[in-house]
């Protein structure tokens, strides 16, 4: 017997108690999200990874009331349950029969696309529905990353106000080249992997005056809570690096944007040019919210 069936056999017998509950609960509860996204666990307790994709888990629940669970990429133990495909570049990593997408995203336009999706209700971005249209996917002109949604359903406080609010991508680990400027100007990093309240990067980014970041959704909170903000890169990354930002950035009608490279030689005026010349994007709210595919609780 080969490692691989051996691991499957081993994931089975943990997790399927687990999964027969949750099926069990939402047949007769209906209080259940069966979610395709990326999580981590250990010992059937999630941790925390990475806030954008986490937001899923925490802003779904936030606004529903139920428990969302995350799906493991090979659906052993739901092969005939809908799950849905929420907020994340995840639409290439998982078999979509019997997937509902509201508001993900591709992560390159050369993904491989593993089967039909049980419905399209809408994608990330522009970029995102050209490369399904072009595998001969038919998807709807109905665009947003549903965390856009979030200024709808939590208020933050002004408190004390941070300048410039780094937000570094959860894989960079290198901060040279920003502790260079924070030296040299002043400034806060956040890590989006070791937060203790989801809320608190929200907290954060809407207490500051201009955001600088490396994480798609540190930009895309900034931009609905309408905080200056600037995509941009600490370090260097390879070429397919930018189509899930320039997807998002489409879908509000932004287009032709370039990352700020710190790693190379900068000018501290052209960015601040940048943050002064900053509008905000053009978000609908209400047909985002019109196409969100589950019931919300009484606030």
């Amino acid at each position: 017997m080969n490692l691989s069936i051996i691991k499957r056999l081993f994931k089975t017998v943990y997790w399927f108690p687990y999964f027969a509950y949750c099926v069990l609960r939402q047949k007769f509860f209906n209080d259940i999200i069966f979610c395709q996204c990326w999580s981590r666990f250990r010992f059937f307790k999630r941790k925390n990874l990475n806030w954008g994709d986490d937001l899923n888990k925490y802003f779904f629940e936030f606004v529903t009331g139920k428990k969302l669970v995350f799906i493991p990429y090979d659906k052993t133990f739901l092969p005939r349950n809908v799950h849905y495909s929420l907020i994340g570049s995840t639409i290439s990593h998982y078999n979509l029969k019997n997937t509902i997408i509201y508001g993900s995203g591709l992560m390159n336009d050369f993904d491989e696309i593993k089967s039909l999706p049980l419905e399209i209700i809408s994608v990330r971005g522009p970029l995102t529905r050209r490369a399904l249209i072009q595998k001969n996917i038919d998807c709807p002109e109905i665009f947003g990353d549903p965390a856009l949604l979030m200024p709808i359903f939590y208020k933050p406080q002004k408190t004390n106000t941070t300048k410039f609010l780094f937000i570094p991508h959860k894989g960079t680990k290198d901060f040279s080249s920003i502790n260079k400027f924070i030296n040299d100007y002043g400034g806060k990093i956040i890590s989006i992997s070791s937060y203790k309240k989801w809320t608190d990067i929200i907290d954060e980014i809407y207490n500051s005056e201009f955001v600088i970041s490396e994480s798609l959704h540190g930009l895309i909170t900034a931009e609905t809570y309408g905080i200056p903000n600037i995509w941009s890169e600490f370090i260097e990354h390879d070429n397919s690096w930018d189509f899930k930002y320039n997807d998002f950035y489409e879908s509000i009608g932004k287009f032709n944007m370039k990352s700020f490279r710190f790693y190379e030689n900068y000018n501290f005026n052209d960015l601040i040019a940048i943050k002064n010349s900053w509008l905000k994007g053009n978000i609908n709210y209400e047909n985002l919210l019109k196409k969100f595919p589950f019931e919300i609780k009484s606030q």
